[in-house]
């Protein structure tokens, strides 16, 4: 029953004038994004132990990646990878 929608509606003064269309009137959200879940959810599926072997894979891939790019000789690395991030130019 869209009725229902009644009981968990809350105006906020800084979105939109009373009685405008306001969508984040009636979401669990409102007018911030869920992205809490998305991280909790995550966190809770893989663990620690899931979050350590991703990083560490993107680590080991950062520096083949810098190795390759050291070896060609039309690339540059500027920075060598401490984590995942590096940068290079052609």
């Amino acid at each position: 029953n869209p009725a229902d929608a009644n009981a968990v509606r809350h105006h906020a003064q800084y979105i939109l004038r009373e009685g405008s269309k306001d969508l984040g009137a009636t979401t669990l959200e409102g007018s911030r994004n869920g992205m809490a879940m998305m991280v909790y959810s995550s966190l809770h599926i893989l663990g620690r132990r899931g979050y350590e072997l991703l990083i560490n894979q993107s680590i080991e891939k950062a520096k083949k990646f810098a190795a390759m790019i050291e070896a060609h000789p039309d690339f540059e690395l500027i920075t060598s990878p401490t984590l995942s991030i590096m940068t290079y130019r052609v």
